[in-house]
């Protein structure tokens, strides 16, 4: 089929899609009006409106990102921006348009048929909805009972999501491999056991609505245009042969079911006397149900009667709420497994800058000193422990203390699910920061550094070549690099860094250059960098005289846990006797 004609098809189908389900009859018994009859024809209604609109909304997006596709495969075969970034940013965008239409139809529904609507026994009932008999139809979906209104909208959800899988399959049959090139995926598993074929009938409708336990499902699309769920293992596409640690293993099928638990930090701040770490999980979950977020959230705080990692409990699989992966298990957060910083607030919007968050927990999870007298104590000569929100392993939570005066924000976290999460890897050139130091001293130099970034990559099984991104006295750090700027920089993680020419400026990254070639993570480190800007020759003394001084201490360098401009510039007085770290790329 040609595109052309696919296209057209897919069109035509939401017509007709919408008009059956704007035109669907309702599932109750006739009879004279009164309350309950009434508040069950709003609901009906609603489900109708609501359901036809996110499946065109879903479609649309969806045809619209194989589309971009399409047309880098069929018109710019030989245009290497093509599909990455350009097709993978669109995809990604409509994506995150599919999640909103998710929020719409979860928004429209609770309107009317919530709790407070219309009782969920009468929306079982026979003369209600008749929701109870769904239960075999739920099943198809591995939703194993309707027993509530949240098993009533994780069917809906699951329906709907096979039914438009289905319907852009037989539209589009290279949807599938058209998706995959920018980590995309068409199937998701619960399809699979459904089995659904394109038909257009369907009745009653499938609803959802929240409750205090469960979320309307968003597959977390890791950096780089992937979504997430757990089962299958991914192949690592990058540049070079992962290290260890760096092949993904439960790793998540792409366009999977599993449902994550949200993490955000808070778009409004708190002074540090709200009392304690229960008054601050209250908090979270206020700010949480505000913005229309269900489930149990609680504040990454700990106090003397309560540690942060201990309140988070058997949760597993931690996505931001615009879907990008933070980390997989607890036992990860604590020990810097950390994938993507956690700067997104409750509404889906990026933080501006860099933002203290109160945290008073160490990078064990566990109570620290400074607490503000347990979040009582306004006193500027008293001290609480704070995270940056920049920050990755360890800085993310522990970064430094801050008197007690200071308004800061919360880290918030989901804990009602537990499902492994691992970020499907993006195909790039590898960057990693070294273990070993590089020590200033004669003869040293940045061969010295080169030889660094070699011998590990080497050690940890990675192909290609590596040198450093180090400034000299006669070269910029990025110009030793002659694909950066058509290049795409990952972690040997597959999680994004940035663009080449994002690395160049200097600038915020997707996410730190923090983990090691064999694939650990790292602690609060420092890396010789010798210059304010990738894009700046350095100087005699940025650059401890061309890395082989003994005795400066005006040497530039950056905070490897930090995806912001610190990553590349966070001090100017560097001692040149110290072993710090260094930046690797692959060439």
């Amino acid at each position: 089929m040609t595109f052309r004609r696919w296209r057209s098809l897919i069109a035509a189908l939401f017509v007709v899609l919408f008009a059956l389900e704007t035109g669907a009859p309702s599932a109750r018994a006739a009879g004279p009006p009164d309350p309950m009859a009434q508040a069950a024809d709003r609901c009906q209604k609603a489900i109708e409106k609501a359901s036809g609109s996110f499946v065109a909304a879903r479609l649309r997006s969806l045809q619209k990102c194989v589309e971009t596709v399409f047309t880098c495969v069929q018109l710019k075969p030989t245009d290497p921006t093509c599909i990455v970034p350009k097709a993978t940013a669109t995809c990604d965008k409509q994506f995150t348009d599919i999640t909103n239409a998710e929020d719409k139809l979860l928004a429209a529904i609770n309107k009317h048929c919530s709790e407070q609507e219309i009782p969920f026994a009468n929306l079982q009932a026979a003369a209600g909805l008749g929701l109870s008999s769904l239960v075999d139809d739920c099943l198809a979906f591995q939703v194993q009972t309707v027993a509530s209104l949240a098993d009533y909208e994780e069917c809906l959800r699951r329906e709907h999501t096979c039914e438009t899988e289905e319907l852009l399959r037989f539209a589009a049959p290279q949807a599938e491999e058209l998706l995959a090139k920018v980590g995309r995926s068409l199937k998701s598993d619960f399809c699979a056991a459904a089995a659904p074929t394109p038909t257009l009938t369907r009745t009653p409708q499938r609803t959802r609505t929240p409750t205090p336990t469960r979320t309307p499902t968003r597959t977390p699309t890791p950096t780089g245009g992937a979504t997430g769920a757990a089962t299958a293992t991914a192949t690592n596409t990058t540049g070079g042969t992962p290290g260890p640690t760096s092949a993904a293993t439960d790793t998540p099928t792409p366009g999977g079911t599993p449902t994550f638990n949200k993490v955000f930090v808070t778009s409004t701040t708190q002074g540090a006397n709200f009392g304690s770490a229960s008054a601050a999980d209250t908090v979270c979950q206020n700010i949480a149900t505000g913005a229309g977020l269900t489930g149990t959230f609680v504040a990454w705080l700990s106090d003397a009667n309560s540690s942060a990692v201990a309140r988070l409990g058997a949760a597993r699989g931690f996505v931001r709420i615009d879907g990008q992966p933070f980390a997989d298990q607890v036992s990860d957060v604590t020990a810097g497994k950390i994938w993507n910083p956690l700067r997104v607030d409750e509404h889906g919007n990026p933080i501006s800058g860099t933002t203290t968050v109160w945290t008073g927990t160490d990078r064990d999870g566990t109570v620290a000193a400074g607490t503000c007298v347990n979040w009582t104590s306004v006193l500027t000569t008293d001290a609480g422990l704070t995270g940056r929100t920049e920050g990755g392993p360890v800085s993310w939570t522990a970064r430094g203390n801050s008197g007690c005066g200071a308004t800061r924000r919360l880290y918030c976290f989901q804990t009602d699910f537990s499902a492994a999460l691992a970020p499907i890897p993006t195909s790039g050139k590898l960057a990693f920061y070294s273990v070993g130091g590089l020590t200033p001293a004669p003869g040293a130099g940045i061969t010295a550094a080169d030889t660094l970034c070699m011998n590990e990559a080497t050690a940890a099984g990675l192909s290609g070549t590596y040198q450093a991104l180090l400034a000299t006295t006669t070269a910029t750090a990025i110009s030793r690099f002659g694909a950066a700027s058509t290049s795409i920089y990952v972690r040997p993680d597959g999680i994004v860094i940035a663009p080449g020419a994002t690395l160049a400026s200097g600038n915020s990254l997707e996410s730190g250059i923090w983990q090691h070639a064999d694939g650990t993570y790292a602690a609060n480190s420092n890396a010789w960098t010798g210059a304010t800007s990738p894009s700046v020759v350095g100087t005699a003394a940025s650059t401890c005289d061309d890395w082989q001084a003994t005795t400066s201490t005006s040497g530039i360098g950056g905070a490897v846990t930090f995806a912001d401009a610190m990553w590349w510039n966070a001090f100017t007085n560097g001692d040149c006797t110290q072993p710090f770290k260094v930046y690797c790329l692959e060439e």
